[in-house]
């Protein structure tokens, strides 16, 4: 029968046919959300006729028909909760008064003390709000990013009711190469405002079951850090036990980034699987199947404290159908397992293919089971030498070298798989992250045993410090490794398109499944091309002018030479844009700044130039005249310049401002030696940019000093 092998699929791997029927049926959505229902139903009809012809009438309407259905549904609902979207502006800032209940799991309400009580963004539930305090109360619920004021009298919790003053914003995206991705991360979120609030009052204290449960997981990391002697571990003691990252500092984020080991920092299958692990041995002295019961109960509610993210809840929906089968002695397909787990999350927010984390949680799980056989043989190659040996291998030595082998290949598995999803989303290259990791991962375990000992035994007096005092030297050697390989190098280059990152995912599926040894090394050959092809691409990028405007502020010129690993800055107005702009240098390999330029000290010229000087290293700072005694923005940045030991200087050994009013000209050095740049203001308002090289206008360009910001990207 022609069919046969796709129908067997479609039997054996259910929930694989059920995901590609989802992702049939909201493609369309995911790309562009305006979509109308007619489309979506439009866009998915051929899918659904090729899988009628491939699988058969009953197979493609039990598993492919009906959750593309459901998905549908769940896009409708999705766009019918937009009830901020007909009362608020689209563009500009609304000033408003609103009552908003906290649904952030990070908020600690104030326990552990030594924790920064909540991210600088909020996940909030509007429930009503009004224009002016003569307004009426409008019932308009939504979902919005709250930033708190700094300096609060109260300590706000999961739950909690606050009535708040500010102003909503509708969420900015500057679609800049490396930038972090805001707007998708709102819309998985299912949020396009950001509320800034001046003024924060509480109305009511939240007392449901998740509140109880973060309070009691602030009393287990107080217990702890009473035990700790040393700041840094409480910070990495909160992140890694629970994934609560607003305490981590900037530097302490970097180091873990740029060693391929910031996930040990986010609660994922790791941390889940770490603490089972812990847990079982304390279950031992029960019945085989009542232990794989009783486990789940407590694993649960550890994902749970966590927030319940995709990467938690799918370890828990594996872990949870792996338990109950291996309670009955059954067995089950893990990749169908890993299948069901994205088919439940793509059912309740069928945004979530598009978030990062969801991209690397489960396609480093696939590409584990997948290469089960792969890691079979591997052992089975380590340990083949010695089957024939008159002495043999003692089993303790055959399972020492089988488990390491396995575990150094297993991650480097993991880490070519994530190398395609973090090219194409942030172009960061970290050559130790598998010896890091792999050094990282007892002392990882250790902490959580001497974690589930503090959470079972912490109504003994005392536990939780003693457990805190244990805890600290391992914390201290998790944040030492990242540190000494986050330093030993890495390397920023230009983001992948789709195809190249697809590309190689599907080289390195072939890689794993073939048994020839000629395809073996065709497809590592091309996986090295591939690789260092992408680290190599921003040496072939020509010289360019980024330009961002807008915003009502002096726009921000960047020259970079992706050849020459040099770059040079005119104006760091805002937060987003040196933001942006950092992450749009990285990309270019570019990783230091020769200059810095200010064409002045007000703050529409350096507001963001602390946030710049935090993501980039700058050589020099230079500065058109003294700053005067009242400039409070740019004597800010020249605190923090000297903090990092920058030297500044009113002269420029590349760049020199020609003021002419109206007009600044710029006039370029080292790589870009014949090029100059005019900046006027216009009488009718804006500024007008002319880019000269060699004397002959090459670009011109208008800049409104509107409220929306605008970028462009100029070859030089």
């Amino acid at each position: 029968m022609r069919g046969a092998p796709l129908r067997q699929f479609a039997t054996g791997y259910p929930c694989f046919v059920a995901v590609a029927g989802i992702l049939n049926a909201s493609l369309l959505w995911l790309l562009r959300e305006e979509s109308s229902p007619g489309a979506l139903f439009l866009s998915m009809t051929p899918g659904v006729l090729t899988a009628w012809f491939l699988f058969g009438s009953r197979e493609a309407l039990l598993k492919f028909v009906l959750p593309s259905l459901l998905v549908c549904a769940s896009i409708f609902v999705c766009s019918t909760e937009r009830g901020l979207e007909t009362l608020l502006s689209k563009n500009g800032e609304t000033g408003a008064e609103i009552e908003a209940v906290l649904e952030d799991s990070s908020l600690c309400g104030g326990s552990p003390g030594w924790l920064k009580n909540a991210p600088s963004n909020i996940t909030a539930r509007v429930t009503r709000f009004r224009y002016t305090d003569q307004d009426i109360w409008r019932e308009s619920p939504g979902r919005v990013f709250l930033r708190l004021p700094r300096h609060l009298a109260f300590p706000p919790g999961y739950g909690d009711t606050l009535r708040l003053r500010g102003s909503f914003r509708r969420i900015e995206v500057l679609p800049l190469p490396g930038a972090f991705e805001y707007g998708t991360y709102a819309r998985v979120r299912g949020i396009r405002y950001q509320f800034t609030a001046t003024d924060a009052l509480p109305v009511r204290k939240g007392d449901s079951l998740l509140r109880r449960l973060y309070d009691f997981r602030g009393f287990l990391l107080t217990g702890f850090g009473k035990g700790m002697r040393h700041e840094e571990s409480r910070q990495v003691s909160s992140a890694l036990l629970f994934g609560m990252k607003q305490g981590i500092d900037a530097e302490t984020r970097n180091d873990f980034l740029h060693s391929g080991t910031i996930h040990v920092l986010s609660v994922s299958g790791l941390h889940v699987g770490l603490f089972f692990s812990v847990l079982i041995l304390f279950l031992r002295f029960f019945p085989f199947a009542i232990r794989w019961f009783l486990v789940l109960v407590p694993v649960f509610v550890y994902a749970l404290s966590t927030g319940m993210q995709g990467p938690a809840f799918r370890a828990f929906v594996m872990f949870a159908v792996w338990c109950v089968l291996r309670a009955f002695l059954l067995r089950t397909k893990p990749l169908n397992t890993i299948a069901f787990a994205a088919l439940l999350l793509m059912l309740w927010n069928p945004a979530v293919p598009l978030d990062i984390g969801f991209q690397f949680s489960f396609l480093c799980v696939f590409f584990l089971l997948f290469s089960a056989d792969f890691l079979s043989g591997v052992r089975n190659a380590m340990t083949a030498r010695w089957k024939f040996a008159e002495k043999g291998m003692s089993p303790l030595r055959r399972w020492g070298i089988g488990f390491l082998s396995v575990s150094v290949i297993a991650s480097l598995i993991a880490y070519l798989s994530s190398f395609a999803i973090s090219m194409f989303h942030q172009g960061l290259f970290s050559p130790w992250a598998v010896p890091a990791y792999l050094l990282m991962s007892p002392f990882a375990w250790l902490c959580f045993a001497v974690f589930v000992l503090g959470v079972l035994f912490f109504w003994v007096p005392g536990m939780l410090p003693f457990c805190g005092w244990l805890m600290d030297p391992l914390l201290l050697v998790l944040k030492g490794i990242s540190r000494l390989f986050g330093e030993s190098g890495y390397v920023y280059t230009a983001q992948t398109p789709w195809w190249y990152a697809l590309l190689f995912l599907v080289l390195l599926g072939i890689l794993l499944s073939v048994r020839s040894r000629k395809w073996f090394a065709v497809c590592s050959i091309a996986l090295m091309t591939l690789l260092f092809g992408a680290i190599a691409a921003p040496r072939f990028l020509p010289p360019e002018l980024l330009v961002l405007s807008g915003g009502g502020k002096r726009p921000m010129l960047v020259l970079c030479s992706p050849a020459s690993s040099r770059a040079v800055v005119i104006n760091v107005p805002d937060y987003e844009s040196a933001r942006g702009a950092a992450a749009f240098l990285r990309t270019r390999g570019i990783l230091q700044v020769e200059e810095l330029f200010f064409e002045g000290g007000r703050k529409e010229n350096c507001e963001g130039a602390r946030a710049f000087l935090s993501q980039q290293h700058v050589r020099v700072i230079v500065l058109p005249t003294p700053p005067r005694a009242n400039a409070v923005y740019i004597r800010r940045a020249l605190a923090a310049a000297a903090e990092q030991g920058i030297l500044s200087t009113r002269f420029s050994l590349f760049l020199t401002p020609e003021r002419k009013a109206p007009s600044i000209r710029f006039r370029c050095g080292g790589p870009w030696k014949n090029v100059e740049l005019l900046l006027r203001d216009l009488p009718e308002g804006g500024l007008q940019l002319e880019v000269l090289k060699s004397g002959v206008p090459l670009h011109s360009l208008h800049l409104p000093l509107s409220a929306e910001k605008r970028i462009a990207l100029l070859p030089l």
